[in-house]
């Protein structure tokens, strides 16, 4: 009885060991794979980093070796459309590799033409000047989209209504919470000439809205201004706008070529504009913008940078002929001695 008794203790014994011994082994290898995640996790990050790093120096290489071959000289880079070197992009003016480590940016992508310009505004910055250059092809309608400044409920106090804006209020008056009112010039240069500019020259006052539907307005007017053309000059239209995006369609265009001037008022905003032709399929656009895509690799882990650079100068553009702050006199006179006087504004 004795020895069955022991013997009985003794398997218990030999239970309860391997039981916590099990417990034990399975604690230790719960921490040794957080352990591990833990540090693939940290070297995923280090990796991203340097393969984020490689990426941008793809973009600055390319950008560099771009200018100096055709932007300085006034031509059209051409466009690079797979990640294999060529004539046009060798790999000794691009070499890929960028450390001792293996990092390096695995793919190089260039587009001369994109189909759509992007352009950050602010109320408080001067206008954005830029060329719309279809290369040959009339460009019969724009799409012009634009971004909120804030995610929250952006369209708040815009007007449910398409009247356009007819007396633009002070920065304090303006009571639509995301979307500011776009100010937009346009000017066909396919001929260029001093009252072709004045007779042609389109200027527009965009207000957002909150309506659904298309929203158009005419490049051409019902009658001739007061230069003898037909440009709509200073319409009032307003875009449909949802939480994401006001958009518009400028419709009856005709050139291939025009310049344009883009300011917002009130709200910053973030505009995108697409041409297309009269079958209204996109247009690719030369010598505005440049899109860049590389992607970077650090081992195993790759990250894609795509980033727009400008072709044209992106210096100051006056607004106006004269701009203060303070109040501004007009000296006159008639003749000598008579009608002399001022006018302050």
């Amino acid at each position: 009885m004795n020895n069955l008794r022991k013997n009985q203790k003794g398997m218990i014994s030999i239970t309860t060991t391997v039981v916590l011994m099990i417990v034990i082994t399975i604690t230790v290898l719960s921490f040794a794979q957080i352990v591990r995640r833990e540090q693939r996790q940290a070297l995923d990050n280090q990796l991203s980093d340097q393969a984020f790093y490689a990426a941008e120096s793809g973009i600055n290489q390319a950008r560099k070796y771009i200018f100096d071959t055709w932007v300085t000289n006034g031509s059209i880079p051409p466009d690079k459309t797979d990640c294999k070197s060529n004539a046009d992009y060798p790999a000794t003016a691009l070499p890929t590799d960028i450390g001792a480590d293996g990092t390096s940016f695995s793919c190089l992508l260039v587009n001369g033409s994109p189909q759509s310009l992007k352009y950050d505004l602010s109320p408080t910055a001067a206008s954005k000047v830029f060329q719309l250059n279809a290369n040959g092809t009339p460009i019969k309608t724009i799409d012009v989209a634009w971004t909120p400044s804030t995610n929250s409920a952006p369209r708040t106090g815009c007007p449910a209504t398409t009247t356009a804006v007819t007396q633009l209020p002070s920065a304090t008056g303006w009571t639509c919470n995301g979307y500011g009112i776009l100010r937009l010039d346009l000017v066909p240069v396919d001929t260029m000439s001093r009252n072709g500019f004045m007779r042609d020259m389109f200027t527009t006052f965009i207000s957002p809205a909150n309506i659904t539907g298309t929203r158009t307005v005419s490049y051409l007017g019902t009658g001739t201004n007061i230069n003898g053309g037909l440009a709509n000059q200073g319409a009032r239209p307003v875009a449909s706008c949802d939480d994401s995006t006001c958009k518009i369609t400028i419709n009856n265009l005709s050139a291939t070529r025009y310049y344009a001037r883009i300011s917002t008022m009130y709200r910053q905003s973030s505009v995108t504009f697409a041409p297309k032709d009269a079958l209204g399929n996109p247009v690719g656009l030369i010598g505005a913008q440049l899109m860049l895509d590389a992607t970077g690799r650090a081992q195993d882990v790759l990250r894609r940078v795509q980033v727009r650079v400008p072709l044209e100068y992106d210096g100051f553009h006056p607004d106006y002929g004269i701009e203060s702050t303070d109040s501004m006199c007009k000296l006159f006179t008639t003749f000598p001695g008579y009608g002399n006087g001022s006018t302050c504004l």
